[in-house]
Parts: C-alpha cells; structure tokens; sequence
C-alpha cells in the first residue's frame, strides 16, 4: 500500500504539529517582512458593537520598499467555525509563501491602512435595531 507523505511546508520543513507550524509561520514572518491582521466578524448596533466567535478572516501582508504595492494573502474562516488567531495566521503566511497571493496598489497609503479599507466593512455588519 502506497501512503501519501504528509505536504511540504515553507523551507522544505513537514510539519503536522500544530504549535511548530506556528512556530515556522512567526519565522517566516520575521525572515520575509509579513505583518498580519485579524479582522473577527462583528455586528454594530445604534448602542453596541457585538463581536463574534465564528468567522473571520486573517490577512498576511507586506510592502517590499522598492514597490508600490500591498501583497496580500488570506486564510478565511467559516462562519460556523470558532476563530483562531494562531490557525489563521499559519494558514495565511502558508498561503503567502506559496505564492498564492494579489497585489493591491497601496496609492501611497501606509500597508496596514490598505488592508484594514479592504477587510474592515467586509467583516463589520450592521444593524439599524437594538
């Protein structure tokens, strides 16, 4: 019986447990200037702004100096799912790392501001009612 070897991780690494994957995705982070940016879905009321525990999305993202445009890449969790910080973060540096990225023009704006106008009102729903 042929077995299927576990995939490869950014720098050749296999990793299945979870807190090296985290590990390894921080390392990149340093080692290739990747920020990272949470956004949770939330509800905002005429009185109150409710977060939730489900859903979200994280975003890896970086501004090489020599360029004028935000790379971005996403981990996106389901609505259904409980939000991780930590998972979402290695899933978005991994998919960063891989190539599986967009380059958005950042119009001189600083790299955090790009994602932040991009994610925010995506993962912010609100309510006329109390």
């Amino acid at each position: 019986m042929i077995e299927a070897a576990p995939k490869k991780l950014p720098h050749g690494d296999v990793i299945e447990n979870q807190a090296a994957r985290y590990e390894a995705a921080r390392r990149v982070m340093e080692e290739e200037g990747i920020s990272i940016k949470h956004f949770r879905l939330s509800i905002v009321t005429p009185t109150s702004e409710l977060g939730s525990h489900t859903g979200g999305i994280t975003v890896a993202y970086r501004q090489l100096r020599t360029d004028s445009f935000v790379e971005i890449a996403t981990a996106i969790c389901s609505k259904h799912d409980i939000y991780n910080r930590k998972v979402g973060t290695v899933l978005a540096v991994e998919q960063f790392v891989n190539m599986r990225r967009i380059r958005v023009p950042a119009f001189g704006n600083n790299p955090s501001e790009v994602v932040e106008a991009l994610f925010r009102d995506y993962t912010t729903f609100i309510s006329l009612e109390d």
